[in-house]
């Protein structure tokens, strides 16, 4: 007898309350943005890209404020072009693990910032090995 168990790499995503409302005057300092969950059950391990598409900065129509950002603790490039945040290796088990994004943003004083809603795009992929 026998059967197959079949492939399974895939993230799940969570913006945490107030992601999408930041204090873009006073700042923020490694505030938790969002929760990923990385799901992976292959022997080869896998990999999960982070892409900016505003390389690290929030943008309204005419301005931008840079931020930085961690990932599960470690320091993330944020980068158009995509930053690997996750090389999980061989594994013996299927991972499950959450992590969590968090971004630091200075202070804008209004009295020195265009009006205006700031954005940027951040897009998690994940590859099996």
């Amino acid at each position: 007898i026998g059967g197959t168990i079949p492939k399974y790499t895939a993230l799940d995503g969570r913006c945490i309350d107030g992601c999408r409302d930041l204090n873009l005057v006073s700042g923020v300092s490694e505030k938790k943005v969002m929760e990923v969950t990385e799901h992976n059950n292959t022997f080869q391990g896998y990999k999960v890209t982070l892409f900016s598409a505003n390389s690290g900065k929030l943008k309204n129509a005419s301005s931008q404020i840079p931020y930085t950002a961690k990932y599960a603790g470690a320091p993330v490039s944020l980068l158009a072009a995509g930053s690997i945040v996750t090389n999980q290796g061989a594994q013996l088990t299927p991972v499950n693990a959450t992590k969590d994004l968090k971004i630091s943003i200075g202070a804008n004083p209004a009295a020195s910032s265009m009006a205006g809603y700031y954005t940027d795009t951040l897009t998690f992929v994940i590859t099996a090995n």
